[in-house]
This record gives C-alpha cells, structure tokens and sequence, in this order.
C-alpha cells in the first residue's frame, strides 16, 4: 500500500535564509470554526471566540518574543488565520550570507510560527491545528498591498458569502 505523498509548499529556488515579508495562513484541524462565537457568525465584527482571543494573545506576542520579527497585519476567522509577518535584520537574524546567519534566519518563521501554535496548544490543554502552515512571499509592495487588503475584506467576504 503506498503512502499519500505530502503536497509541497515550499517555493523552488527561493532562498528561505533571507529577511522577507510573509503572508501566513493556518487552518484548525479539519477546517473546524472554532475561532468565531458561533452565534455571531454573519456579522460584519464578529467577536472571537475564547480560543480566538488567546490566538490573538498569542499573535501580539510575537514581536516580543523575536527581535527580527514583525507582525504587519493579521485576522482571525472562524477555521484559520492570517498574518503577515516581517522578518528583518537583527543582531540574532543578520540575514547575510554567512551559512550560520542563514540557518538562523531560514529557520526563523518555522520556529515563530511553531512557537504560537505550541503556546496555543498549551493554554487550550489540546491542539487545534493543522499539522503545516500556508505561506507566500509578498516580494514588492503591490504584492503587500494586495495582501493587507485581502485581509482587510475577508472578514466581511466571509460574513457575506453566508447570506448569499
């Protein structure tokens, strides 16, 4: 019997050990909406549920935790997240070329993005996630632009398409 092969979501030929502006989705396991009041879905400002807010704690958090690291633009919806996160240079993340710097830095959002859905799992006593993660490099700034926009609307995108 053969194993399922693992899609990649890797992008050939990008060098992951440099300072980059990501756009990052995680998803709840099986997609569950479990991130939303469950009344208040169809809202425009949904409140967030309690495992919502301690995923919005633990979003704040972030920057706090990694010099290097910075959250632009973030939402919360009922079975994922989005986020943009910032990597820059620092004392601990000098993005250079020097191979110890580059293992640092290349490591960087798996760890950061590891590290919130392990301190989320922790409070919650049990783990919500998707095994991986989503993510884009927004190379320019009609990219990022793009990208804070669409997590500007999807809430409300996401509000709409229920009462359709």
């Amino acid at each position: 019997m053969e194993l399922p092969v693992r899609k990649k979501i890797r992008l050939d030929g990008f060098d992951y050990s440099s300072c980059g502006t990501y756009f990052v989705t995680i998803c709840t396991t099986k997609r569950y909406a479990l991130l939303w009041e469950e009344a208040s879905i169809g809202q425009i400002e949904p409140p967030l549920s309690q495992m919502g807010k301690i995923i919005e704690t633990a979003i704040q958090q972030i920057p706090g935790h990694y010099d290097a690291i910075e959250i632009d633009k973030y939402c919360i919806m009922p079975d994922h997240v989005h986020l943009i996160v910032i990597i820059r240079p620092s004392e601990q993340t000098p993005c250079a070329i020097d191979p110890a710097a580059q293992r640092a830095t290349s490591a960087m959002l798996l760890n950061v993005i590891g590290s919130m859905k392990r301190w989320v799992s922790r409070q919650l006593g049990y783990s919500i996630w998707q095994k991986s993660f989503y993510e884009k490099i927004i190379r320019n700034s009609v990219e990022m632009d793009e990208v804070r926009q669409y997590i500007q609307d999807n809430p409300q995108k996401y509000a709409n398409s229920l009462l359709d």
